[in-house]
């Protein structure tokens, strides 16, 4: 054991990480896109998801062999390095995006009565003053339902999809 140690430095560590990783999401890729139904997209979801892992699982390697490395450190820092911004430039790329999809709109959901059916219209708005809508849209039994609309900020309609018992029908 202690052999295989003496081998390994911290770009080997990383590297054996980077491929493992890589090994997993091609696997569970093959096994997802035979398994699921319908042209699902778990397969490409898992592959999203695992980026960030697999970047954060760098940037803690590349930090946590330091000290267990020290003389290949002091040959080789820079490799370490190179790492550790590229790893920070990437989380913080990543943690803007994630800010900016999760930006949440003040919305209105009122019951609508049509043909002895309560529907609930949600009419989303940009900003908090309720001038400006976002989208409006309609379930029914917890189902998306009718047509739903979505408007750009100067009013113009950008989508336009009709659904039926939470099935699309016309897009």
């Amino acid at each position: 054991m202690y052999e295989i140690l003496k081998k390994l430095n911290p770009f080997r560590i990383i590297l054996i990480w980077i491929i493992g990783s890589i090994s997993f999401i091609v696997a569970a890729m093959i096994m997802l896109g035979v398994s699921t139904p319908g042209g699902e997209q778990a397969p490409f979801t898992i592959l999203g998801k695992m980026i960030p892992i697999i970047v954060y699982g760098v940037l803690f390697l590349s930090i946590i062999t330091i000290p267990f490395y020290l003389s290949w450190f002091r040959r080789k820092w820079y490799i370490n390095f190179v790492l550790i911004i590229l790893c920070i430039a990437f989380i913080y790329k990543d943690q803007r995006e994630n800010l900016k999809q999760k930006m949440k709109y003040d919305e209105i959901t009122i019951p609508v009565a049509v043909n002895n059916k309560v529907y609930f219209k949600k009419t989303q708005y940009y900003g908090s003053d309720y001038k400006k809508i976002r989208s409006i849209s309609y379930t029914i039994n917890h189902q998306k339902d009718s047509e739903w609309v979505t408007f750009s900020e100067n009013g113009a309609i950008i989508e336009r999809i009709k659904y039926k018992n939470d099935s699309l029908v016309k897009k």
